[in-house]
């Protein structure tokens, strides 16, 4: 049975970027090979909340804050030199004991600008050739402006690929576009997950939303050319119109896919405490971010699954609920316009497929 390094983000604290990573696991059984799972950036994140409580500092701590803020975290030298500090050795270690083997890196990023995925690809991919790892770049997105640096520091990544395949058929023209790459597509990975037994599972009375923190929706205004953009307060009382509209015919359940929108939900769930009472027998929340496996089990008991998280969608689409998206970034038009109005399981025959082509000349061993 042939090893793989698989590099995606199986740290984090996002249950989309968990399900992915099953997904990818439960693939690779079925093509009998063997995988092994390593954080991009970090081999265990801080994933506690992210509302800390205020403490007294004086001007000169503030201001010194500030300036690390505003200079240090965006200069790229010192974003990239300290990626690769943090990094390096641990780069270096995993794809050394995994020489001459293969290794899959991706599963729900998008190759853009501005962040550190780009020094991360580049560090990856040039230790991969030169430990001899036959590369597979998989289930990636492509932005849609990138500067002079990262533009380089992708293409050199990409062209080190021995096959590379990504999530959105938008994504094909655009890598050729940018980096002269020939791509193919295929499906998000999470599909792999389907299981008809899943599917076709009894369906209580139940509404199953996904309230998206306020910093997703704000860090979309631009992306998706909003104009009335609206209050952290008008955001609560859009999510609370949906919680109400859900109310009317079924039970509804908070249910949350990462920290923020789990705090986000919690305020949400508060306001309504207060100001519709009579309500709360039929709404429950839960705090806590739960495991994929414990998510899945909730949504296939749910009718509906309303929510700005496409994974949250995803995993409603396979547990056979109806998928409502709040549109809140390109990632969710891709889902609705791609996956929502075709059959969950022949996307995810699709996944395997597409997947199966990739490493069709390179199986493992029976």
């Amino acid at each position: 049975m042939k090893k793989l390094i698989i590099v995606n983000e199986v740290c984090s604290d996002n249950i989309g970027d968990h399900a992915i990573n099953l997904g990818v696991l439960k693939i690779l059984d079925e093509y009998n090979f063997k995988g092994i799972s390593y954080g991009f950036d970090a081999e265990k994140k801080n994933v506690g909340p992210t509302i800390k409580k205020s403490k007294k500092e004086s001007s000169f701590i503030r201001f010194l804050k500030f300036i690390k803020n505003k200079t240090l975290k965006n200069n790229r030298f010192y974003k990239y030199s300290l990626w690769i500090l943090r990094n390096y050795s641990r780069v270096s270690s995993i794809t050394k004991q995994n020489k001459g083997q293969a290794i899959i890196i991706g599963g729900g990023q998008l190759i853009q600008s501005g962040g550190t995925f780009a020094i991360a690809m580049y560090t990856w991919t040039l230790f991969s050739k030169l430990r001899n790892l036959d590369i597979y770049i998989i289930g990636v997105g492509c932005a849609e402006h990138f500067d002079r640096i990262d533009r380089f520091l992708f293409k050199r990544s990409l062209s080190r690929a021995k096959d590379i395949l990504v999530r959105e058929k938008s994504s094909i023209s655009k890598i050729k576009d940018f980096f002269d790459c020939d791509v193919r597509y295929i499906p998000d990975l999470a599909y792999a997950l389907f299981k008809q037994d899943d599917y076709n599972h009894k369906k209580d009375n139940l509404a199953i939303i996904g309230c998206t923190a306020y910093y997703v929706y704000m860090k979309n205004i631009n992306e998706l050319g909003l104009k009335d953009i609206m209050t952290f307060e008008q955001y609560i009382n859009a999510w609370i119109s949906i919680i109400l509209d859900e109310c009317n015919e079924h039970r509804v359940l908070l249910l949350s896919t990462t920290v923020e929108d789990a705090e986000f939900s919690r305020i949400v769930y508060n306001q309504i405490s207060k100001n519709y009472i009579h309500l709360l027998d039929r709404i429950i929340i839960k705090d806590e971010v739960l495991p994929v496996r414990e998510y899945i089990e909730l949504l296939k008991t749910a009718k509906i699954v309303r929510s700005g998280r496409m994974h949250s969608l995803i995993l409603g689409h396979i547990s056979g609920c109806k998928c409502i998206p709040y549109n809140i970034n390109k990632k969710i038009e891709h889902f609705s316009h791609e996956y929502l109005d075709h059959d969950a399981s022949n996307i995810s025959k699709s996944v395997y497929n597409s997947f199966g082509n990739a490493f069709s000349g390179d199986k493992g061993s029976k």
